[in-house]
């Protein structure tokens, strides 16, 4: 699965949950790097592509990610640092 397919839920176990994020996510921009690059050509470039895109693809994926990362610093295996930060180091 890639990190498009991931559940939007966060598992129990939150070791394991970050674990799969993160393969998923490498997996994914090995296969699809192009994705990045659309990302940031659309972020230069403001207007409604750009919030399309955030509303349908990016905003689930970003709460996702802030909801295991949460979780992780919550059973203390991650630091409890600002969620945007974390957010915006792991997209890259």
């Amino acid at each position: 699965g890639s990190v498009f397919e991931a559940p939007l839920t966060t598992p129990s176990d939150p070791g394991a949950a970050i674990r799969a994020l993160a393969r998923r996510f490498v997996e994914f921009n090995a296969r699809h790097p192009e994705v990045g690059r659309l990302i940031i050509a659309e972020s230069a470039v403001r207007g409604p592509r750009l919030e399309w895109m955030t509303e349908k693809h990016l905003r689930p994926r970003i709460e996702m990610i802030e909801r295991v990362f949460r979780s992780g610093a919550e059973a203390g295996l991650l630091k409890n640092l600002p969620l945007p930060s974390v957010v915006l180091a792991f997209l890259g």
